[in-house]
């Protein structure tokens, strides 16, 4: 199975790191994703027309925004970052199309919807109807209502339990690929 992590910041990347099992960086990697919809922002335009326009908004400067979405990253260059967007898309599809997949993102501020995670699948099922996927989302305590949805395990994120968070995820079970990087934010 493989695990690309969607954000929402780096919190999941570094216990990944924490626990060696840091791999390829996925597209969401390095990035600020501030709601989960901003993720269907971003699939959309590179599922219509596999790219995606990269720029930089007054308000954020040194910062470089996907599309129109508010998802960001202050990681890279302006001139580096459009190749790097471009080769995590093509793994990112690749990973979707050929393998098992858990999908993780860290919902930190409680915005995610039942409504956001169907769309996610229905843009997922465009890359590849017959994909294979679970989605882990990991939500704060405090105000924890669950969402209950077929391929999604949604359940409360504590940091000492990441690895055994992530093994009750996995319907496919081990062994695991982790997609993100160990040495580079490449």
């Amino acid at each position: 199975m493989r695990i690309i992590v969607l954000g929402s910041d780096c919190s999941i990347t570094f216990h990944l790191i924490e626990n060696n099992l840091k791999g390829p960086s996925s597209l969401f990697e390095w990035c600020i994703v501030p709601r989960f919809s901003d993720i269907h922002i971003v699939l959309e335009e590179l599922i219509k027309k596999n790219s995606i326009d990269i720029f930089e908004k007054d308000s954020l400067p040194g910062n470089l925004f996907l599309g129109n979405s508010s998802i960001y990253t202050s990681h890279y260059s302006k001139e580096t970052y459009p190749e790097i967007v471009k080769r995590r898309w093509e793994r990112f599809v690749s990973y979707v199309q050929t393998e098992k997949v858990l999908f993780v993102y860290d919902d930190k501020n409680g915005y995610t919807s039942q409504t956001d995670i169907q769309y996610f699948k229905l843009l997922i099922e465009k890359l590849n109807p017959q994909a294979k996927y679970n989605i882990l989302l990991l939500s704060k305590e405090d105000g924890f209502t669950q969402i209950i949805e077929e391929k999604l395990f949604h359940c409360k994120f504590k940091k000492e339990h990441i690895l055994g968070t992530i093994e009750g995820a996995c319907s496919f079970g081990p062994p695991y690929k982790f997609c993100s990087d160990r040495d580079d934010k490449d």
